[in-house]
């Protein structure tokens, strides 16, 4: 072998070692070798964190109180990586407060949300990316909201295909009205249920409790998942499960995406009497409180509105709306 040869050949088995730079920064602190099979591990597990950072790098979302960018994420993990994994790891991480925002929603009102740090929504991701997996065999197969692999249009599919075997009567449950309601212990509980990780579930309570900054004042969450960033349309999917099981024990049609959740029977008075049944168990079960002011003339008390109406002109609605979205 020539020098030449061997020079060269030296420089890319050099090359081939070299971690990547990325990578390398985010997995500060963390030990390659370990073949810990806790759910912790695998959520601080280098390659979901640098996942975790793309999504949130990719979303470019604004910057929560500390007014960090994604752009800073790096250059903070360069200097306090380290400690940061140590301290989740030791249960001495607290999410930085969020900051409350709102949006106009296009057909009026306003759409109050909540904006974490960069940084908490990036152990958020990573935190999401693990558990989703571990949930996915408990949620019901009428559940179609952010899941992966399920869509609206899945959704549609499956109520026409109610709708075809003469269930044309729908039963709206409103539970857009119940947002941000959810009781921390039931969530807890729920969760608990599933994973029996202690850190974890810990971690789920530190951000369900979160502070929520608002007009310069600090409150704490003491109900609902906004303030949980990512990790929120996966909580409130837990958190609704026993719901979805519940019409399945009483062998109810029905199709959950997110919030909307709509039951298909055969007469009108079978919807209400599904309607009714839904109020009571989403308040009295799982105590969830509505959201403003009802009229008492709305009669059945679910969450907002009691609307019984044909699955056709549902089905169509929802149709419209998915073909004006495309356009």
């Amino acid at each position: 072998m020539t020098d030449d040869t061997r020079k060269d050949t030296n420089e890319n088995a050099a090359k081939q070692k070299k971690p990547k730079k990325t990578l390398g920064i985010i997995a500060a602190g963390f030990d390659e070798n370990d073949e810990s099979s806790s759910l912790l591990e695998r959520i601080l597990d280098s390659g979901n964190l640098l996942s975790a950072y793309k999504r949130i790098k990719k979303n470019n979302e604004e910057p929560g109180i500390d007014g960090m960018k994604v752009d800073e994420i790096m250059p903070f993990l360069r200097d306090n990586g380290r400690e940061l994994m140590a301290s989740v790891r030791s249960g001495r991480y607290f999410p930085t407060p969020v900051r409350r925002a709102q949006l106009s929603k296009p057909g009026g009102g306003i759409n109050r949300f909540c904006v974490p740090t960069v940084i908490d929504r990036m152990i958020q991701q990573a935190a999401l990316q693990v558990l989703q997996g571990v949930f996915e065999p408990t949620f019901s197969d009428n559940c179609y909201g952010f899941r992966p692999g399920r869509n609206a249009q899945q959704a549609i599919q499956k109520a026409k295909t109610y709708y075809d075997d003469g269930f044309v009567y729908v039963a709206d449950i409103d539970l857009a009205k119940y947002r941000d309601t959810e009781n921390h212990e039931i969530l807890i509980q729920a969760v608990e249920n599933t994973i029996d990780e202690r850190i974890v579930t810990d971690l789920i309570r530190k951000f369900l409790r979160n502070g929520v900054t608002e007009s310069g004042r600090i409150s704490t969450a003491y109900e609902g998942t906004s303030q949980c960033g990512n990790l929120a349309p996966l909580l409130v999917n837990i958190y609704l499960t026993e719901f979805d099981l519940m019409l399945e024990s009483k062998g109810l049609n029905f199709v959950r995406y997110a919030d909307v959740c709509k039951i298909y029977v055969q007469s009108r008075g079978a919807a209400r009497r599904a309607t009714a049944g839904c109020t009571r168990f989403l308040e009295k079960k799982l105590k969830l409180k509505p959201v403003g002011k009802r009229k008492k003339k709305e009669g059945l008390l679910n969450a907002g509105r009691a609307i019984v109406k044909p699955a056709a002109s549902a089905l169509t609605r929802k149709k419209q709306s998915s073909i004006e979205k495309a356009k």
